[in-house]
């Protein structure tokens, strides 16, 4: 495969054929370039452009062609810097774009800054960041012969933990296992969540409380609940390895709005009991629908099925 970055050009990509209009900026101006910093000794740092623009798609492709002509690749491995903006949304604006074709895989770096030096990854950083992605319906780009920290995959100056590698493990295994509740055109509904717990819930992520947010297809409702109760920080790649672990929040009664009929109600978690699915007891009555969330660590699935 050949490597290739979706929308990048060096300093002076003029000279090759790009045209300064094609660059994104960070100004109405158009005298800010967006930009990411590489090290000093390579070539330039690489510059972004609208991936959009047709002109721009035209010279990338035909750039491409001529490595195909000059080498026998099977195909263009596009690489992308990750999102530059929330997780959550990006995914879903992928999926919108895509009508549901197409799914996301992030090149999510974790613990950027903090690879500069020796040690370990901040397994707390990690696994709200595959919380948040998984739960999205999205795929983590971070494993191979190693760990990734950077874009240079050689890189290599963090291990893995033996508690880190094992909670992997489940949350890979949970998002095969439950990928048809993940992200097979499902469609987000709105929800409000009520609880009479000291534990604050909220519909959009936020330090200091638990975020939710549910999707629906047919006759099954999933509503995800990502724990930022202890959360230092909101920033995803959690790039100096700062993230608080969070504590284990234990009986957490929820409550809300549900006016069809309701079969069962049952918990996953990639955090509990190897991701086996748990049944809820509930009470449904007055259109409202009350469960308790045995334990919530950092990520839980939890699904209604409808009668």
């Amino acid at each position: 495969m050949a490597y290739n970055l979706l929308y990048g050009a060096f300093a002076e990509a003029e000279k090759e054929g790009v045209k300064t209009e094609w660059r994104l900026f960070k100004d109405r101006q158009g005298h800010a370039h967006d930009y990411h910093s590489l090290p000093d000794d390579w070539k330039s740092d690489v510059f972004m452009v609208n991936p959009g623009n047709p002109e721009w798609q035209t010279y990338i492709i035909g750039q491409q062609k001529s490595v195909y002509h000059a080498l026998p690749f099977d195909g263009w491995h596009i690489d992308q810097l990750g999102p530059r903006g929330e997780v959550k949304r990006i995914i879903d604006e992928n999926e919108h774009y895509s009508e549901g074709n197409k799914n996301t895989v992030l090149a999510a770096y974790m613990n950027y800054e903090f690879s500069n030096q020796p040690g370990e990854f901040n397994t707390p950083g990690v696994l709200l960041a595959n919380s948040v992605i998984f739960a999205a319906g999205g795929s983590h780009l971070e494993l191979g012969e190693h760990m990734l920290s950077k874009e240079y995959f050689p890189h290599k100056n963090l291990k893995i933990a033996q508690s880190l590698q094992s909670s992997l493990i489940k949350y890979y295994d949970f998002l095969v296992a439950y990928e048809n509740l993940l992200r097979d055109n499902l469609q987000e509904v709105p929800i409000s969540i009520r609880s009479h717990d000291r534990v604050l819930f909220s519909s959009q992520p936020e330090q200091g409380k638990v975020w939710y947010y549910a999707k629906q297809k047919m006759n099954i409702k999933v509503i995800h609940f990502i724990n930022f109760v202890d959360a230092k920080t909101l920033e995803w790649r959690d790039t100096n390895g700062s993230q608080a672990e969070p504590q284990d929040r234990k009986q957490l009664n929820v409550q809300l709005k549900e006016t069809r009929s309701i079969k069962k109600i049952w918990l996953a978690s990639p955090d509990i009991q190897n991701g086996i699915p748990i049944s809820l007891p509930f009470k449904q009555e007055n259109e409202e629908v009350r469960f308790t969330l045995p334990s919530l660590k950092y990520w839980d699935m939890v699904v209604i099925e409808y009668k």
